[in-house]
């Protein structure tokens, strides 16, 4: 888990913040790899916190306060400008969506279109820009991560 936390500090810090430890936490108590969380909040708000798109999503992670999951926070969506709890909240929506759909068609492109579109992904085998995006930037993080791991072999 350092490692991971290291890798997500390094990939943070030109924003100023020390998310990691969350993407880490988070990620591994839910079985979502961290960087992979890291990729989505990056690609979602690029890891501004106080993000509102125009479809009102919050935070780091873009949550939809319309959404079943998030309804009680209608009113309260100030709440979901807090790093920690919208990165729970975002992974939390990221595990199930991976549990349902890991298993039946096994691909990362249709769990993270359900997290980018909710039930609207209806069609098996409907691809977007939006996973190949996210999926772009996880790559990079495990690249990164690959070469702390080598810097760190070598100073040992």
């Amino acid at each position: 888990m350092q490692v991971v936390v290291a890798v997500l500090n390094i990939f943070v810090s030109g924003s100023g913040t020390a998310y990691g430890e969350h993407f880490a936490k988070y990620g591994e108590r839910r079985g979502v790899d961290p960087l992979l969380v890291a990729a989505v909040a990056y690609h979602e708000s690029l890891l501004r916190p106080s993000k509102v798109s125009r479809t009102n999503d919050y935070g780091l992670m873009q949550l939809h306060v319309g959404d079943n999951t998030h309804a009680r926070y209608v009113g309260r969506e100030k709440l979901l400008f807090e790093p920690g709890r919208n990165i729970r909240l975002g992974v939390r929506m990221l595990a199930w969506w991976k549990a349902h759909h890991q298993r039946r068609c096994g691909s990362e492109h249709h769990w993270l279109l359900h997290y980018n579109q909710g039930s609207r992904v209806a069609k098996r085998g409907w691809r977007s820009r939006y996973a190949d995006r996210v999926l772009k930037i996880y790559h990079k993080l495990l690249k990164i991560k690959s070469r702390v791991l080598r810097n760190r072999d070598v100073t040992s």
